[in-house]
């Protein structure tokens, strides 16, 4: 690191605020709020259209007082981005898109199901939407027999659910009332033969945004975003003209409207996953919500996957190239299905979350994309992209202090991210808006007065973290695979998404131990990153080390797996055989989700367990923790889950004996854990940061090993500079 660029780090470091148009924007004001962010060291700011805007969003006056405060910030030397949201992140730009072209609108899979006994009629009320396919499954002691199916599809048609009596006009001469039918609805009109059936009829249902925002494109589609971008980006760049690239840098987008119906759909879909499996869609939907025979996981994996890699190209990869035919970068916090499908072309992006000291994070927020840096970070290194943005500050309340942001910027930089976002600067606090769902780190707040410091702090933090790259040298596996195949959903933190008890059992099963793993590892002092299956796929064995273009990995830690793709066991095999350091926790595969040799009997084989008896210990009652040598591969056995049997003690006893620390912190008990480190890389320099967590102060030893007895430690403060 350069000591001069640490005590006074560039514009592209420091802080960018969200700054929320919120109000009647003059430009005298605008000019006034740039001046005043410049002045407190700020390194630019987002351009978000706020609840409460009242000039309209995206019209010719919004485009000017645009155009004022990029002239402003060139001015004054501030990055200027820009973000749609309006007026959050179900917004009405998504519908502007699909009020001239209907067809992008986006869609979700619903369904709706009941049971009849035979010579029952079923009269099932659906809603006016496309009918994928109805099906009527005879069960046998509450067994569906699916190689019995009926199609029932001819057994819909359209009614109406309200009646009125309407008053004719008076120039009618019979009628004083007429009787009307409206609000149409499809209806399922079918008569169960003998025995019990269980009818099922899936449907293709409109996205709507709640309240008024309308609604919303088809991130699936690249026609749709490649609208989206016409109409609500492309504007800015004509204006930006010379600023391009310079004064004004890129754009944010946030996660597209969540589905109120469980699994993302699209017109596109059931071409898109022919295309790319092999075989149609539509007849499988029963294995999106049900065990639908032995070939549930494979459809549940090509669904997950062909969604993933639609999201990947439609959206992600055309903004990001657009973005850069424009000189500029993209940014968002869009979540991909798998972090192996970002690419190195833009900045993903976390929420950074609500905390105050010690609030405790929402349940399996450790196993959340969008809430855990880790994912992002991690893939950015093994991608090449380097950089992390995280949102600070939203959702909190007025008693947000400097002392708040701080505390969550350092947990932020010691999780992976190095770009910082406050949320956000309010344009004014006229009226209701005071009580917008963020309070206002502007010159509204108590502590405006000292946020100099805080723009500086933060900008060197910045700094630090992005010299060199992360230093983690051990990988751990992703489950994302394992949790589709049981219907945990990557758009909902993993949740289950499914109707079956016993499944829902082990879906929640394999996410809490995951979640209990991604926590348990900050807690043991140890930097690590997360790896998909399918990017480990491309990574090469050399000597006992795993090599991913910059990164390389000592040792790989299998959190509980039901399956695995081909490739990514390939390469762990061949790792395993070339004296690699393996450890496996409490569940290998037991199901195969590939056409070609099963996986499960080659690592079978290869571990020397037998399928059949780990999961029955997995989901079994009888705790107890044991491990189990085959030579480099380690087995964490649990009776159980990993939680129930606190099986991730026995992993970082592992952990210290494969593979010690580098830097080993004692504290006193009550904060035991409470240290979040982050080691980077940079030429000849290590560079540790230790962030404390625990929201109190208490005595600290740091050891840091070397070869070199002679090495030089020295402290870069951030408070100083010095």
């Amino acid at each position: 690191m350069d000591p001069k660029s640490f005590a006074n780090p560039s514009n592209a470091c420091r802080p960018a605020p969200f700054w929320f148009w919120n109000g009647n924007i003059e430009e005298a004001e605008l000019v006034r709020q740039v001046r005043e962010m410049a002045a407190k060291g700020v390194g630019g700011f987002v351009i978000a259209a706020g609840a409460g805007l009242r000039i309209p969003y995206l019209s010719q006056t919004w485009f000017d007082r645009v155009t004022v405060a990029v002239e402003t910030a060139s001015q004054n030397d501030l990055n200027v981005w820009f973000h749609d949201a309006f007026p959050h992140a179900r917004g009405l730009t998504g519908g502007r898109v699909v009020l001239s072209e209907p067809r992008h609108r986006a869609q979700y899979l619903a369904f709706r199901e009941t049971t009849v006994q035979g010579g029952q009629q079923v009269d099932l009320e659906l809603p006016w939407a496309t009918v994928l396919r109805a099906v009527a499954v005879p069960l046998r002691r509450d067994r569906s027999l699916w190689e019995d199916a009926e199609e029932i599809d001819g057994f819909i048609g359209a009614d109406h659910r309200e009646q009125r009596l309407r008053k004719t006009p008076d120039s009618d001469p019979f009628f004083d009332r007429q009787f009307e039918t409206h609000d149409p609805i499809q209806r399922l009109y079918w008569k169960a033969q003998a025995g019990r059936w269980r009818v099922l009829v899936f449907l293709q249902q409109e996205v709507r945004g709640p309240n008024q925002t309308g609604a919303h494109f088809d991130p699936l589609s690249r026609e749709a975003v490649l609208a989206y971008i016409r109409s609500t980006f492309q504007p800015y760049v004509d204006l930006a003209g010379k600023h391009a690239g310079k004064t004004v840098k890129g754009f944010y987008t946030t996660r597209e409207a969540e589905p109120p119906g469980h699994l993302p759909w699209s017109n596109i879909l059931p071409d898109a996953y022919r295309a790319r499996n092999g075989y149609d869609l539509v007849s499988q939907l029963p294995a999106l919500i049900t065990p639908f025979g032995p070939n549930t996981a494979r459809i549940r994996y090509d669904y997950f996957q062909t969604l993933s890699e639609l999201l990947q190209l439609s959206y992600h990869r055309t903004c990001a190239e657009w973005a850069d035919d424009n000189k500029l970068t993209f940014a968002t916090d869009v979540p991909l299905f798998r972090s192996a499908h970002l690419d190195a072309g833009h900045i993903a992006g976390v929420k950074g979350g609500t905390e105050k000291g010690r609030a405790e994070s929402p349940e399996g927020a450790s196993a959340d994309p969008s809430l855990n840096p880790v994912f992002a970070a991690s893939a950015a290194r093994q991608t090449g992209s380097g950089r992390v943005f995280a949102t600070v500050g939203q959702g909190a309340g007025w008693s947000l202090s400097a002392k708040d942001i701080k505390a969550a910027v350092d947990r932020l930089a010691a999780e992976g991210c190095n770009v910082f976002n406050p949320h956000g600067f309010s344009y004014t606090l006229d009226g209701l808006r005071k009580h917008d769902r963020s309070a206002s780190q502007f010159n509204q707040s108590p502590h405006w007065e000292s946020y100099g410091a805080v723009s500086a702090y933060i900008g060197r933090l910045s700094y630090a973290m992005t010299s060199g790259t992360r230093a983690s040298r051990v990988a751990l596996l992703e489950p994302s695979t394992s949790l589709i195949a049981h219907l945990g959903h990557p758009g909902q933190a993993w949740r289950y998404s499914g109707f079956d008890s016993e499944e829902k059992k082990l879906s929640e099963r394999l996410r809490a131990d995951w979640a209990a793993i991604l926590e348990a590892l900050p807690r043991l002092g140890r930097s690590f990153d997360c790896l998909d299956p399918a990017m480990l796929a491309q990574a090469d064995i050399r000597g006992q080390e795993i090599h991913l273009r910059d990164c390389v990995y000592d040792v790989l830690v299998i959190p509980p797996i039901t399956n695995l793709e081909r490739d990514a066991f390939e390469l762990i095999k061949d790792f395993i055989n070339k004296e690699g350091t393996v450890i496996s926790v409490s569940l290998l595969p037991i199901e195969d989700i590939q056409e070609g040799p099963s996986i499960v009997e080659a690592i079978s084989k290869l571990s020397d367990m037998e399928p059949g008896r780990m999961i029955k210990d997995y989901m079994g009652h009888e705790l107890g923790v044991h491990l189990v040598n085959r030579g480099n591969l380690h087995l964490v056995r649990t009776g159980g889950c990993v939680v129930e049997n606190n099986g991730t003690r026995a992993l970082g006893e592992v952990l210290d004996r494969v593979a010690p620390r580098d830097v080993i912190v004692q504290t006193e008990k009550r904060a035991i854990g409470s240290i979040r480190i982050q080691e980077r890389a940079d030429g000849d320099e290590r560079i540790v940061f230790l962030a404390n967590t625990a929201g109190f102060g208490f005595d600290a030893r740091v050891g840091i090993t070397a070869a070199d007895r002679n090495l030089a430690i020295e402290r870069w403060d951030l408070e100083t500079g010095n």
